[in-house]
């Protein structure tokens, strides 16, 4: 290995990887050699050496009787984050507008996600008033417009809540984390509005409509339901199951009866 303070070129790191390759057993260590390889292979291809001397370092850590895991991911990293050595420039851009922050990724996924639907929303609402596209959905327009909007709310309170939870790691997929955020209100509305249709044609049944003494309680109770479809997924999951189950003409696994459960 070369020496601290020496200047490192690539052909000097490939053979330090082979022997580090060679001679370690350790898994978490192979896993992260295979990691380096590759950042030295996208630096190489772009002739940029400016982070060898930490990728030479993070190999030292390896390559220490104890194996100093930590040293090397956070090199590895800071070293990604620094000279762009990512699969693809859109995901190098994107991970430098974020700063590498999980956090911020699902943030920003979870603004374009609304901005999607401040754009989506009122041309909905136009198409169906003007075109004969309304007798797509059968039901008023304002109860749908009410569902939208709790299960858009019921999303945006459970991102948010989860926010606190998030781990940052040191190496995570932005694309998928984006898509994540991005795709979770759309898949609430779909959900609601599919638990709407249920309830509306009796497939599942609830006792809190059926004890609905009025529209407003009874659309009330469809706003709720909307809700937790946008916040939870096991309760979406599981409602779809239980509309799968009636259909089929099998009772869902862990379901005792019909009714809409509101756990999460």
């Amino acid at each position: 290995m070369t020496e601290a303070g020496t200047p490192v070129d690539f052909a000097t790191l490939r053979m330090s990887l082979e022997t580090l390759a060679r001679h370690t057993l350790v898994p978490e260590v192979q896993v992260e050699v295979a990691k380096i390889a590759k950042i030295v292979a996208r630096l190489e291809a772009n002739d940029n050496s400016s982070a060898n001397a930490d990728i030479a370092l993070a190999m030292r850590a390896l390559e220490a009787d104890t194996p100093n895991l930590t040293l090397a991911r956070e090199l590895r990293y800071a070293t990604k984050m620094r000279t762009g050595a990512f699969r693809n420039g859109r995901t190098a851009w994107f991970m430098r507008l974020t700063g590498g922050s999980a956090t911020a990724v699902i943030v920003i996924g979870l603004i374009s996600a609304f901005l999607s639907w401040v754009i989506i929303g009122p041309v909905l609402l136009w198409l169906f008033r003007n075109f004969e596209n309304r007798s797509l959905t059968y039901f008023p327009l304002n109860e749908l417009t009410t569902i939208v909007i709790a299960a858009l709310l019921g999303a945006l309170v459970s991102i948010m809540i989860r926010l606190r939870d998030v781990a940052e790691p040191d190496e995570f997929n932005p694309g998928l984390l984006f898509l994540s955020a991005y795709f979770k209100p759309f898949i609430g509305v779909i959900v609601a509005i599919f638990a709407y249709a249920a309830l509306k044609s009796e497939i599942i049944s609830s006792s809190l409509i059926s004890g609905a003494t009025s529209d407003e309680m009874q659309n009330g109770v469809y706003w709720v339901v909307s809700f937790i479809c946008g916040f939870s997924e096991r309760f979406a999951l599981g409602l779809v199951g239980n509309v799968e189950g009636k259909l089929s003409g099998r009772e869902p696994a862990g379901r005792r009866d019909d009714t809409v459960d509101s756990g999460r």
